[in-house]
Parts: C-alpha cells; sequence; structure tokens
C-alpha cells in the first residue's frame, strides 16, 4: 500500500520549489537474520514502512537541485535476538535513513547533460555518481560515468567501497 504526492509553489518566498513524498507500507516483508543457535542463514517476515520527502529546485536557470530525504523501517529490528542482515551479510538497523543530493544542468541545447548524484547514509557512508550525457544527433548518444563508494564495510554503500566503476554507453536508437 503506498501513496504519492507533489506539489509546486508558484508564489511567495517558496516560488519555484516542489516538495514531492512518497510512503510505501509493505506487510509481510520477508529479510535473511543469521540463526546462531542453528549457524544457519534464515528468513522471517517483517512489515516494512519506507517513504521519501524530496524537494526541487530550478536555480540560475537551466540548474536542477533536488535534495531527498529517504527512511527505511522495519517493525522489528531481530527475530529472537538475531537482527537482520544487510546483502552483505552484516547486521541492518531497524531504521536506515539516506539523503540525496543530485545536481544536473544542460549546455548546447539540451545536447551535453552533466549531473551528479551524492548519496550519503546514516552509517557514515556515501556514493558519488558523476555523469556526462552526450546527444551526437538523431540516433547517436553517449554516456560517460562512475560511482565511487566509500564507508564501513557494514555499510549500505561501505560494503562496496573496493569496488569502484567507471562506465561508457554508447546508444543508436532509430
Amino acid at each position: 500500500t503506498g501513496g504519492t504526492f507533489s506539489k509546486t509553489f508558484v508564489g511567495g518566498p517558496l516560488k519555484g520549489l516542489t516538495l514531492r513524498g512518497e510512503f510505501a507500507y509493505v506487510r509481510n516483508d520477508y529479510k535473511a537474520y543469521y540463526d546462531k543457535k542453528e549457524n544457519t542463514i534464515k528468513w522471517a517476515k517483517t512489515d516494512c514502512y519506507n517513504y521519501v520527502i524530496g524537494l526541487d529546485k530550478w536555480v540560475v536557470t537551466n540548474w536542477l537541485a533536488s535534495f531527498q530525504f529517504i527512511q527505511l523501517i522495519r517493525s522489528k529490528k531481530d527475530v529472537n535476538g538475531n537482527p537482520f542482515l544487510h546483502l552483505s551479510g552484516y547486521p541492518m538497523d531497524k531504521v536506515e535513513t539516506l539523503l540525496t543530493l543530485k545536481v544536473s544542468t544542460d549546455f548546447f541545447h539540451e545536447r551535453l547533460k552533466p549531473d551528479i548524484l551524492i548519496v550519503y547514509g546514516d552509517d557514515n557512508d556515501w556514493r558519488i555518481s558523476p555523469s556526462f550525457y552526450f546527444e551526437w544527433g538523431d540516433h547517436w548518444t553517449t554516456t560517460f560515468g562512475a560511482h565511487i563508494l566509500e564507508g564501513k564495510a557494514s555499510g549500505l554503500h561501505g560494503q562496496f567501497k573496493h569496488s569502484k566503476e567507471i562506465y561508457l554507453e554508447i546508444r543508436y536508437s532509430f
């Protein structure tokens, strides 16, 4: 079950600001946990409440700044004292909080579109993802970017800190 909202302010001190949000309730979502007594990974149901509040603002004509506050909340922290696990195998918090900031713009009549996405987690881990999109003509585009992740191995992004990524995409459409 979920919902979404969006409100753009057209006057006053908040003119040009868009406030948006989403909420989702997931009943009986399966999460992994490590059963210490049986020395094995098991699955258990927990209810999840996820939401995001975002603010978008165009500044200096064609620069978009987009901020988000995200929380992922589980109805229980553990199963009989055994905490739920990240994909990395480390324990998850009952409440995970993320902050994101994306800044983007365009040049050359929207043919060059650079942007950067920064994601910060409440466990002091983060990701920076810059990218550059270029439209060569009516059919060819190129995207070049990277993902840089840092933090403790137990964190959402830190578990991948030794896996930096650089990518190049060349696309022909017809």
